[in-house]
């Protein structure tokens, strides 16, 4: 069987560069391939200059194969064990990497990067994959060297979480960390509310055919009770996962917000 491997995005950008270092160093962890693909733009209306026989789709893809070939020594110099392929795509970025990452490990992709006009854009790429991709995605902020050592999960069901906590716990298993589960939940009083309604009476004091209609503010909730509710549960799901990785130590955390 073939070895999957992880997929990274590269476009040119600092981001992307560290999206690549993060993707070369985990590649290396898990003795697995990696292939960076850089995405140039769908072609344009722009023609060439009077000047120059190119068009500016030809000149990107100049840029964008370049972009690859650094960071192929790049990814050789940070890991030299490991096998890297490249390819030069053309399209949407997001729609492109998520559907060339549709059999890969993972899906990396720096937190920011540009868009097609060239502007420097907040997460569309990322935002994108992250939302579409059928594989895990990693967006990758600059954070120097630090290691951290906590992976922390978040848990809005615990009985519909098995994915997130099996992720979770490779993970720690894999870098040696912790597991902190969270689970958060809040209450939002309701206040009384007035609307008008019809009425077939025209002795109402709100005007003929009209009635005040109010809703009863819901009951405060026992707070204490209900987070002693959720952490039981987040505790049990929790215990099951210990019992499968019983060197990864790992906490509950219930908090109302």
């Amino acid at each position: 069987m073939l070895t999957r491997p992880i997929v990274v995005g590269a476009d040119g950008s600092e981001e992307s560069l560290h999206a690549v270092e993060w993707a070369c160093a985990e590649a290396a962890r898990r003795k697995v391939p990696l292939r960076i693909v850089s995405v140039s733009p769908a072609p344009s209306r722009a023609g060439a200059a009077e000047d120059s026989p190119r068009t500016v789709d030809a000149a990107l893809r100049d840029i964008y194969a370049q972009t690859l070939t650094t960071m192929a020594e790049f990814a050789a110099s940070m890991a030299p064990g490991i096998a890297v392929e490249t390819e030069l795509l053309s399209g949407a970025p997001g729609q492109v990497l998520a559907r060339d990452a549709s059999g890969a490990l993972m899906l990396v992709a720096g937190a920011f990067g540009f868009g097609g006009d060239g502007e420097m854009r907040a997460g569309p790429v990322s935002r994108y994959v992250g939302s579409h991709a059928t594989c895990t995605v990693v967006v990758v902020r600059d954070q120097g060297r630090t290691v951290h050592g906590e992976i922390l999960v978040a848990v809005r069901d615990p009985a519909e979480a098995a994915a997130a906590f099996r992720f979770a716990f490779e993970e720690a298993a894999l870098r040696g960390a912790r597991v902190l589960a969270v689970h958060a939940w809040h209450w939002r009083p309701a206040s009384a509310l007035e609307s008008p309604a019809a009425h077939d009476g025209a002795d109402s004091p709100y005007g003929r055919g009209l009635t005040r209609v109010l809703t009863a503010p819901l009951r405060h909730p026992d707070m204490r009770a209900q987070s002693a509710q959720a952490a039981a549960r987040l505790a049990e799901a929790l215990h099951d996962w210990q019992q499968r990785y019983p060197r990864v130590p790992a906490s509950p955390k219930v908090i109302h917000g």
